[in-house]
């Protein structure tokens, strides 16, 4: 779908935009994330990609990611949004730590646990979506967090820290 602007140039919305990245090949992925391999699963231990809009990878060279890292994205002030597959299980401590300009994180079902400060100081977050599988926020998870409007979170709430 085409809108034209003023000056009759094409202009994409974002559900066709969003629809022309998915045809768009993904290479080399792994390239962006260090990561750590632990019984055959990986955890992202450092992210160095472009930023934006992420959907975190479900798997890299074949393997499983479960887990976020403590400190992994730590102010990643390119990122945007963030989604979390349903592989994931795990967000470690300050793992978004001062990542400015996030503004929406989505959290799938396999998340057990978020990490003690892991959005600490997302100053711009105003949204954030868990999966009714998390168990446990940890202390501080969402402090600083000024522009944060609400957490949505799927039919059962988890024990918040402090």
């Amino acid at each position: 779908m085409h809108i034209w602007n003023s000056t009759r140039r094409a202009v994409l919305t974002g559900t066709a935009l969003a629809g022309l990245l998915l045809l768009l090949p993904i290479t080399n992925v792994q390239a962006q994330y260090a990561c750590t391999t632990n019984n055959n699963t990986l955890t992202i231990t450092k992210y160095t990609g472009s930023g934006g809009s992420l959907s975190l990878p479900s798997k890299i060279n074949g393997l499983s990611v479960t887990c976020i890292g403590d400190w992994a994205f730590q102010e990643c002030d390119t990122l945007t949004n963030v989604y979390l597959p349903g592989s994931y299980t795990n967000v470690g401590t300050y793992a978004f730590y001062s990542c400015s300009n996030l503004r929406n994180v989505s959290i799938t079902n396999g998340v057990v646990s978020i990490g003690e400060a892991a959005f600490d100081e997302c100053s711009s977050l105003t949204n954030a979506s868990l999966g009714n599988g998390c168990l446990q926020i940890g202390r501080y998870a969402f402090a600083g967090c000024v522009s944060l409007n609400r957490i949505h979170v799927v039919e059962k709430r988890p024990p918040i820290g402090d």
